[in-house]
């Protein structure tokens, strides 16, 4: 583990962490060949990785407005979430409180976010940014440290992260 130094110094980041191959399976198209009605002919390849955790690791998740939490695998792969789900990790290398906008392409993202910060907030930006007044309490409530977005690319053309034509800030 180190510093990562940069834009957030106070983080500590993964460092020769074993992410070797652990197994290499196929299946059926995903996203990209159900939109293209192909899944029957293309096929994704899933790779599971073999993620070292420090000794004393643990996790709990629960729904962030639920207070029942349930022990998890450590490695255990998040997939996207309606509705803000709360992971804490015991031992993580950084004490840190973060907000995760993300859709499934942030499924196998979940383990490395949840070996870096003690507190993640899971939450599809789509669903969150539906639902303004829950996202507000939340950011309110939880205050996290950090805020991430991962978006597919596919999805960054839907208006989320294109600027405003220039004449949005022209004066009239």
């Amino acid at each position: 583990m180190s510093n990562g130094g940069g834009q957030l110094p106070s983080v500590r980041w993964i460092e020769n962490i074993d992410l070797g191959t652990e197994e290499i399976k196929t299946r059926s198209g995903g996203d990209l060949a159900r939109f293209l009605k192909l899944e029957d002919y293309l096929h994704d390849t899933d790779v599971s990785r073999n993620i070292t955790f420090p000794q004393g690791f643990s996790v709990q998740s629960r729904s962030y407005f639920d207070s029942v939490q349930k022990a998890v695998p450590a490695g255990l792969l998040f997939p996207s979430q309606k509705e803000p789900l709360l992971v804490e990790s015991f031992n993580a290398l950084n004490e840190k409180r973060v907000l995760w906008l993300r859709d499934s392409f942030g499924t196998q993202l979940s383990p490395l976010m949840t070996l870096t910060y003690g507190q993640v907030v899971h939450w599809h930006y789509g669903k969150s940014f539906k639902q303004q007044q829950l996202l507000r309490e939340l950011l309110e409530k939880f205050k996290p440290e950090i805020i991430i977005m991962t978006v597919v690319e596919r999805e960054s053309l839907h208006g989320l992260l294109i600027p405003p034509k220039p004449e949005v800030f022209e004066r009239g």
